[in-house]
């Protein structure tokens, strides 16, 4: 899925900008932060409502 690439992506350049940890972006989402080093590691995608709050977690860290 092309959209959860591209959410791969934000994630990391956030990371890599602002220092934003995985862990605090689960916490965010609200599932275990294995959960979310796994679908960083392509082992599996969102669905379609995760990643529509994936990408509203992003939007609201990019403002700090």
């Amino acid at each position: 899925m092309r959209i959860n690439e591209n959410l791969r992506q934000q994630t990391k350049i956030l990371k890599a900008l602002q220092g934003i940890s995985y862990a605090e972006i689960a916490e965010y989402m609200e599932i275990h932060v294995h959960s979310f080093y796994n679908w960083l590691n392509n082992q599996y995608n969102f669905t379609t409502t995760n990643c529509i709050r994936l990408q509203q977690i992003i939007n609201t860290l990019k403002e700090y």
